[in-house]
């Protein structure tokens, strides 16, 4: 079976955007000929969360930098993802299972076998990909895994932080010539219970500019907002960020952005507090609506108690608001790039009247902060395509 449709480039070559150009970093081998790079990945462009945005940074700069990129991935021909461009197609398969994040199926398996000699990489995304990068280790010569862990499934990251990692895993990411994390804290995890890993670190990109400048939403005068932006599950934390409201005063109010299976169990927490005038459930919202909600909360509240990747933390800093972080390594390794008085931590296990205390020692600082120098999506872009043209030399 072959793919359902691919999305080929089109004529965009202008001086702006030309591969190559002097001084720039190109996707090209010491002979000058392009990097050929297959990204595996089960979404592609801001419509699909971090993960899409962080395979369209890599896929257009390796593009844009003179390499010859295909993104595969499972998708309906009516599913939208982001455009192709210069040196750049997307490849659609029908998903094996509607609806699944499965990353393999025959039509993939085939097309991989049949184009793997056309090929210098195999890049694969997500915990769902290691199948396919055992059909890929004998199509193509190198092969490349970001596992996204931070994105799993929480029963997942609990199994990480025990130790429990299947057999199949381990030997795959030992097999990969690199394994890229996002965080040294997803590394350290890796590498925990992989330990022959060749791993690297690439953080995730923020368009801190874009936040920095959202509109606030208008609240009513004399308000406080509180937002936590997370899946909904029990091990968010957000029932103690609900139950704290009880010790602040009237003026604070919840906002909670985010999906999840524990959505009903928080509203009937919160309605058994007596609380539903005080919290708003925002559901998923849009990157651009999300901006406008971090600049418009005085305080951002990040209370996982298991995670590997400090991304609201730094997103929140880049709108110049205070963050409320449970004392966890990814935290801890995101407030690095924090000025120091804008976050404060707690337990991860921490009371309610602990989490209003630091609540309202936050709100009553000195109001916004500077944007922090973080990671931008080039950035991680530029790092990837250093890594592939290392990976290549390593071989030849």
């Amino acid at each position: 079976m072959s793919a359902t449709a691919t999305d080929r480039a089109t004529g965009l070559d202008s001086p702006a955007v030309r591969p190559g150009a002097a001084g720039e970093l190109t996707a090209t081998r010491d002979d000058g000929s392009p990097i050929r790079v297959a990204i595996l990945a089960p979404g592609y462009g801001p419509g699909h969360g971090v993960l899409g945005r962080h395979v369209q940074a890599i896929a257009d700069a390796t593009a844009l930098a003179g390499g010859e990129v295909q993104v595969l991935v499972h998708a309906p021909a009516r599913a939208k993802l982001a455009a192709a461009g210069h040196g750049l197609s997307i490849v659609r398969f029908p998903p094996p299972i509607p609806h699944s994040e499965s990353a393999l199926s025959r039509s993939l398996w085939k097309y991989l076998r049949s184009h793997g000699g056309e090929l210098d990489i195999v890049h694969a995304h997500g915990e769902a990909a290691l199948p396919a990068l055992i059909a890929a280790r004998d199509a193509a010569p190198h092969l490349i895994f970001t596992p996204h862990w931070y994105a799993s499934a929480q029963r997942h990251l609990r199994h990480l932080a025990q130790g429990r990692v299947y057999r199949f895993d381990r030997r795959v990411l030992e097999r990969a010539d690199r394994v890229l994390c996002v965080s040294r804290s997803e590394a350290l995890q890796v590498a925990r219970h992989a330990p022959a890993t060749r791993l690297e670190v690439v953080p995730n990109g923020f368009d801190c500019a874009a936040i920095a400048r959202a509109e606030p939403l208008q609240i009513d005068d004399g308000e406080q907002a509180i937002l936590t932006v997370d899946r909904l599950t029990r091990w968010a934390g957000i029932h103690r960020l609900a139950s704290a409201l009880l010790a602040l005063p009237e003026r604070y109010r919840l906002l909670i952005a985010g999906r999840g299976h524990a959505r009903a169990s928080l509203e009937a927490h919160v309605d058994y507090l007596g609380l539903s005038d005080r919290v708003r459930f925002l559901g998923a919202v849009s990157d651009r609506d999300l901006h406008r909600w971090m600049r418009t909360a005085s305080v951002v509240a990040s209370l996982k108690e298991e995670s590997l990747w400090g991304g609201t933390m730094l997103s929140a800093a880049c709108a110049g608001t205070p963050v409320l972080a449970s004392e966890i390594s990814a935290n801890r390794e995101a407030a690095q790039m924090l000025d120091p008085a804008q976050v404060a931590f707690v337990s991860r296990r921490a009371s309610p009247f602990a989490i209003a205390e630091a609540i309202e020692h936050l709100s009553s600082g000195p109001g916004r902060f500077a944007a922090p120098l973080v990671p931008t999506w080039q950035v991680a872009a530029q790092r990837t395509i250093l890594i592939y043209k290392s990976v290549l030399r390593d071989g030849d």
